[in-house]
C-alpha cells in the first residue's frame, strides 16, 4: 500500500493557486508556479508525484502548451498530468485527453471529492507503473524464451548435420555456420587420431591462436583471460575472442556453445573409428590377397610333394616284392611283408586325403575372405561373415 498522504504536487497557475486546491494543501505537499519551463523543471524532480494545470482565464491555449512541453520531457511524461479549471472555460477534453491529461477536475466539485480524485490519479499512476514493470518483465521472459527456442533448434540442426560431415574441414565449417547465431568471433582446433586440424570461420588456421589452444588443451573446461575465453572438451578446443561483458550472458554462450562443441566431440570420434575400420578393412584385403597368393603356391607344392610319396611307396612296394621273388620266399614267408606294404599305402593314401580336404577347406575360407573385402551390399557382407564365423 503507497502512502499518498503528503504527496508533492505541483500546480502550473499563472493567476496563483486558486482557493480551492489551497484547501487541499492539508493533504498534499502542493508548490505553486507560474511558468511552464518551471512546472517542468520543478516536475521532473523525482519525489514530484502529481502535476497539476491550472489555466485560469488563459483557457485552453495554456493547457495545450504545458502538456505538449511536458511530453518533450520524459521524467515529466510518465507522472500524471491533470487540469483543474478554476474558472468556468470550455476546451475540447478530448483534446487534452489525447496530448496526456489524465483528468481534468471542475472547481464544481466538493473539496472531498477534489481530494478522491488527485489521490485516484496517484493510485493509478502506482498500478500502472507496477503493470508497466510486470509486462516489462514478461516481454523479458517471453523474448529469453525465444531465444532460447533460437538457440536449441540451431544445437539441434547442427547435431543432425554433425552426424554427415565426412571429414574434419566439413564438421568445423557446420559448426561455424551454426555458431553464427551466437554471434562470436572464435577459433577451432579438432584433435583426432590421424590429424589436427585447426580452423577461422574462413577455413583457414592463424598460428598464435593454433598454438595458444594446443597450450591450454589440458587446463580445463573453461580457460577465461580478459575479454577471451577457450572452452575444452576431449579432442576439441575452441577460442572465442569477443566474450559478453555480462556474467549472466557469458555463463548462458559458454553452456550453449558448450553443446556445439560436445556434438563436434562426438563426431570426431565416430570419424576416428570409421578411419580405423577402414584401415582394419584395408589391411584383411591385403592379407586375403597375400595368404590367397602364398596358398596358392603353397597348394601346388604340397600337391607335388604328396604325388611324389605316393609314387615312391608304390615303387618301393614294388621293388620289395621283385626282392622276394628274388630271395625265393615261400608264400608263408611273403605275407607278413606284404601285409606290412599293403598297410604302408593306405596309411599314406589315407593321409594324402585327409590333407586335401583340409586344403580345399582353407581354400574355401580364404575364397569367401577375399569375397568379403571385395563386397560393398551390406545383406551380403553380413551373410559371407556369418558363413566365415560358422567356420570357426
Amino acid at each position: 500500500m503507497v502512502d499518498q498522504s503528503r504527496a508533492r504536487v505541483v500546480v502550473l497557475a499563472p493567476d496563483g493557486i486558486s482557493p480551492i486546491l489551497a484547501r487541499t494543501i492539508g493533504q498534499f505537499d502542493m508548490e505553486c508556479v507560474r511558468k511552464i519551463p518551471e512546472w517542468l523543471e520543478k516536475g521532473s524532480q523525482p519525489d514530484v508525484k502529481l502535476l497539476v494545470v491550472d489555466p485560469a482565464v488563459k483557457g485552453e491555449l495554456l493547457i495545450t502548451e504545458a502538456l505538449e512541453a511536458s511530453n518533450k520531457n520524459p521524467e515529466v511524461k510518465e507522472k500524471p498530468r491533470l487540469v483543474f479549471l478554476s474558472k468556468p472555460i470550455k476546451i475540447d477534453r478530448f483534446k487534452v485527453f489525447d496530448i496526456g491529461c489524465d483528468d481534468v477536475i471542475e472547481s464544481s466539485v466538493s473539496d472531498t471529492d477534489l481530494i478522491a480524485r488527485l489521490h485516484k490519479s496517484l493510485i493509478n499512476h502506482v498500478a500502472n507503473v507496477q503493470l508497466q514493470s510486470k509486462l516489462n518483465q514478461a516481454n523479458l521472459m517471453a523474448h529469453t524464451a525465444l531465444v532460447g527456442s533460437s538457440h536449441l533448434g540451431a544445437s539441434v540442426k547442427f547435431l543432425l548435420n554433425a552426424s554427415q560431415c565426412g571429414n574434419f574441414d566439413e564438421l568445423g565449417l557446420s559448426f561455424f555456420n551454426a555458431s553464427e547465431i551466437y554471434g562470436i568471433s572464435c577459433s577451432l582446433q579438432i584433435r583426432g587420431h590421424f590429424e589436427t586440424k585447426n580452423m577461422e570461420a574462413n577455413g583457414l588456421a592463424k598460428d598464435l591462436e593454433s598454438q595458444l589452444m594446443n597450450e591450454l588443451k589440458d587446463k580445463g573446461r573453461f580457460v577465461d583471460f580478459g575479454s577471451r575465453c577457450i572452452i575444452n572438451h576431449f579432442a576439441v578446443s575452441l577460442l572465442i575472442k569477443n566474450m559478453p561483458v555480462d556474467e549472466s550472458d557469458c555463463i548462458s554462450l559458454k553452456e550453449n556453445v558448450h553443446t556445439l562443441i560436445e556434438g563436434v566431440a562426438g563426431r570426431v570420434q565416430a570419424l576416428d573409428a570409421l578411419r580405423m575400420a577402414e584401415l582394419n578393412s584395408e589391411l584383411i584385403v591385403k592379407l586375403a590377397e597375400s595368404m590367397n597368393g602364398l596358398m596358392t603356391g603353397v597348394e601346388e607344392s604340397y600337391r607335388r610333394a604328396m604325388a611324389s610319396c605316393v609314387e615312391n611307396v608304390n615303387m618301393a612296394a614294388i621293388q620289395v616284392e621283385e626282392a622276394m621273388s628274388n630271395l625265393d620266399l615261400n608264400e608263408q614267408e611273403q605275407g607278413p611283408i606284404k601285409e606290412v606294404m599293403s598297410e604302408l599305402v593306405k596309411v599314406t593314401q589315407m593321409l594324402c586325403d585327409e590333407n586335401k580336404t583340409t586344403d580345399d577347406n582353407l581354400r574355401k575360407i580364404i575364397v569367401k575372405m577375399d569375397r568379403l573385402s571385395k563386397t560393398e551390399s551390406g545383406v551380403e557382407n553380413f551373410n559371407l561373415i556369418q558363413e566365415l564365423i560358422s567356420k570357426f
